[in-house]
């Protein structure tokens, strides 16, 4: 069953911008992306309701926002990429991890989630999450931009180096 996205334009605007063209389509693919869109669409739901989200979708897409509304326009089509992307850091590595055929190949093409370790997708998904909170108190019009009571700041540092496998262990000879 197909599922359009809330904001974004359709379903292949959707994959393109998740930077997923390359990804097989087959049932199984397309059914975890529709998954992915569902959920997303229930969690607009829940937070901004029918009212609010038909008032946004009235409001143009254009290439160069200008306008209040433009500009909130664009933020929950970004919004929407965003949250569905956190959806697929789920269920999408799952369903190649099986190696079969040349799925992995395609997988390890996009980089999206190409040769992503379990920490980097939980920095991910961290970040997703952040981005996705702010953007839905500015898009439920509970902030308003330039007046927004918190603002999530990242901070670039070197990851800390891992011990080498039994560089603790201490055996009794």
């Amino acid at each position: 069953m197909t599922v359009n996205p809330v904001f974004v334009a359709d379903f292949d605007t959707l994959k393109k911008e998740l930077r997923l063209g390359e990804v097989p389509t087959g049932k199984d693919t397309e059914d975890l992306i529709y998954q992915a869109i569902r959920n997303t669409r229930l969690g607009f739901w829940r937070i901004l309701q029918d009212n609010r989200i038909r008032t946004i979708k009235t409001w143009s897409l254009v290439d160069d926002p200008s306008t209040t509304n433009e500009y909130l326009r664009h933020l929950a089509n970004e919004t929407e990429v965003k949250w569905v992307k956190l959806y697929l850091t789920w269920s999408l590595p799952m369903l190649f991890s099986d190696d079969s055929g040349d799925a992995d190949m395609h997988w390890n093409q996009d980089p999206t989630f190409r040769q992503t370790t379990s920490r980097d997708l939980d920095r991910l998904r961290k970040e997703l999450w952040n981005e996705i909170k702010e953007n839905l108190d500015l898009l439920s019009g509970d902030e308003q931009a330039g007046n927004e009571t918190t603002i999530n700041v990242k901070t670039f540092q070197p990851e800390p180096k891992a011990s080498p496998i039994g560089s603790t262990l201490y055996l009794k000879k």
